[in-house]
């Protein structure tokens, strides 16, 4: 019999929708949410460019030069928000970054108290377990023949997963991804009753 282990390695992205003359990348967001804009201010990000990866941060107006009408209107959206690579604009057309141009966040990963924080987690963990997996499988114990498979496009509708599902006969399948834990405030056990920690 053959199983099917899978995780998806995509994450969801930023897109450059346009360039300013000055060398600025205005922000179309993809599938994050607008009300998300506000969180990624002074955050950094990589631009993926055809050249390479070149390094940015997620700005906007500093309160000190915003006008009354900006200070006191509607909350800040993508429009408030641009990036800014410390390049002109002919600098980026030359290293390979125009519209459509990926990017994505970049914090980094970091310890916190007992915790590993960082973004991608879903499904960073996913594919670290089955490189694990990878290196501990001994192909002499096993009952089923195993195929290991890294998914993309998961963020837009699982894809990669239905793709490889329809070009080969499965018996059984495990995904490994994660998921929401319930165990913070202000939610409610009642609606999401998992907690870190607690297992699968």
């Amino acid at each position: 019999p053959r199983m099917l282990v899978c995780a998806h390695a995509d994450e969801l992205s930023f897109i450059v929708r346009s360039v300013t003359p000055e060398g600025f990348l205005r922000v179309l967001p993809g599938e994050r949410d607008q009300f998300m804009a506000p969180l990624f201010h002074g955050a950094p990000l990589r631009i993926l460019a055809n050249g390479g990866e070149i390094p940015g941060i997620f700005a906007t107006v500093t309160g000190h030069a915003q006008t009354v009408e900006q200070r006191d209107g509607p909350r800040r959206g993508w429009d408030d928000v641009f990036v800014d690579a410390g390049m002109t604009a002919a600098e980026l057309a030359a290293a390979g970054v125009g519209v459509g141009t990926r990017m994505v966040w970049d914090p980094g990963v970091r310890r916190v108290g007992r915790l590993l924080v960082g973004k991608a987690m879903d499904d960073r963990l996913g594919v670290a377990i089955l490189v694990d997996l990878a290196r501990r499988l001994d192909p002499a114990r096993l009952r089923y023949d195993v195929t290991l498979a890294l998914t993309v496009q998961e963020e837009i509708g699982m894809v990669g997963a239905s793709s490889i599902a329809r070009g080969t006969d499965f018996d059984a399948g495990i995904v490994i991804d994660n998921g929401l834990a319930g165990d913070i405030p202000p939610v409610s056990e009642a609606h999401v009753p998992v907690r870190l920690g607690g297992g699968p």
